[in-house]
């Protein structure tokens, strides 16, 4: 959950505030955008898996930079969730990731 500081995206069905930074960084480098995931197969093994998301990110292919941000990361998140489906047993669901609300969906109170 990125709070306030992030861009909300569909995750599982729901919109869910997610960092920045991984959109941020491929846009302003003009970088691939890679995936990698990890899963335990027992005792002592890991199967680890890259994916490549994008060839290269070009920030001239948005119109601004904000909606660059918004479609590199709903890429990179409906990417993810792909992989957890398939093992969502070994996702990291402790943590609250969808505690920060849109706007939209916020009470009249604007609580969050």
């Amino acid at each position: 959950d990125a709070r306030g500081d992030g861009v909300f995206v569909n995750f599982f069905g729901r919109q869910a505030s997610t960092f920045k930074g991984a959109a941020l960084l491929s846009l302003l480098g003009s970088a691939k955008l890679f995936l990698c995931t990890m899963t335990f197969e027992g005792k002592g093994k890991y199967r680890v898996t890259t994916r490549v998301l994008s060839e290269k990110v070009n920030r001239r292919d948005y119109a601004s930079l904000e909606e660059g941000i918004q479609k590199i990361t709903e890429l990179w998140v409906s990417a993810l969730e792909q992989e957890i489906r398939k093992n969502p047993e070994q996702y990291f669901w402790v943590h609250r990731r969808w505690k920060t609300r849109p706007p939209e969906e916020r009470g009249i109170d604007g609580a969050k």
